[in-house]
């Protein structure tokens, strides 16, 4: 089989799985145990003996590890292999790859698109792993400068998520499989419903299914933190991140005459941000001068005042 992922199971108790280098029980121990929770890729299978590669997870890249000690399964498969090229008669890779489908996925709001390819970097490597070549991460309207607000800007958003799929494909229509979690299933759904027969499966976590003429769920959210204002906005996000000390103390421990005063400095700074920024993008003529050393003082003088 090839493509096969597996999940650590065990180990938890001893800070992951022993990793040998060679498949004997004797051979040499590797520095690093495998992680519980790390996903890997099935490079041989001899009997209780996995010859595994790293996708997610801390250890060494490769080596060996038993699937089972005393009777307890160490590792447990989460996607299942195919039969390889040499067993089915497959199309050759390349073939495969310029005709099969494209995985398509949007991660979750509340994240810049950096972060959102790093939480979903696991997924894309296990769908690859199962034989899907091509993956692509779609991001939300602010991350193509798109603004406004409501749902008239939306159709435009679904214009420019084609145009990013079509640069993927060349501008051929190749089939697609849709991913969204939480906020990413709007997108997704709208893609699917645009596209039609195209669109192979839709995998959708977390979110409710919009109903026509009814509000989203993220609209009736926004609203309510509308209502609310800035503290039970981040006792929100503070109940998403129970690990955040900051951000709950911020949120729950302060005063109101201290959260007035943090919000009035967090404005502050953004509204100091947000100018820098026009002066840094914005279009400007640079000219330099040279100047004495009494010019250059009485100009420092200026500038101090």
């Amino acid at each position: 089989m090839s493509g096969q992922v597996w999940e650590v199971i065990g180990g938890k108790d001893k800070g992951g799985l022993l990793v040998r280098e060679g498949k004997d029980l004797k051979s040499s121990e590797a520095s690093e145990r495998l992680s519980t929770h790390a996903f890997v890729e099935e490079l041989d299978l001899r009997g209780e003996r996995l010859h595994y590669k790293l996708i997610t997870g801390t250890g060494p890249d490769t080596g060996w590890v038993s699937l089972k000690l005393s009777g307890r399964d160490l590792l447990r498969v989460v996607i299942k292999g195919r039969a390889g090229p040499e067993a089915s008669g497959a199309e050759d890779a390349a073939t495969r790859g310029a005709t099969g489908p494209i995985f398509c996925a949007w991660y979750s709001g509340g994240f810049y698109a950096k972060e959102g390819e790093k939480l979903l970097a696991p997924l894309l490597a296990a769908v690859q792993a199962a034989g899907i070549r091509d993956t692509l991460v779609l991001h939300f309207p602010d991350a193509y400068d798109l603004g406004g607000q409501g749902r008239e800007p939306w159709a435009s958003y679904v214009d420019q998520l084609l145009l990013e799929i079509s640069k993927v494909t060349g501008g051929n229509e190749r089939p697609l499989i849709l991913f969204g979690h939480s906020r990413g299933a709007a997108p997704a759904l709208c893609v699917a419903s645009r596209l039609g027969t195209r669109v192979l499966k839709v995998y959708v976590a977390a979110c409710g299914a919009m109903k026509l003429g009814e509000a989203t769920a993220w609209e009736v959210l926004s609203n309510e933190f509308k209502k609310g204002g800035d503290r039970d906005l981040l006792k929100w996000f503070s109940s998403l991140q129970l690990g955040n000390l900051l951000l709950h103390r911020t949120a729950w421990d302060t005063s109101d005459a201290e959260f007035a005063e943090l919000s009035k400095f967090l404005s502050d700074m953004l509204h100091i941000m947000n100018g820098w920024g026009l002066l840094t993008s914005g279009g400007f003529e640079l000219a330099k001068e040279i100047l004495g050393k009494a010019e250059l003082m009485e100009n420092r003088a200026q500038l101090a005042e």
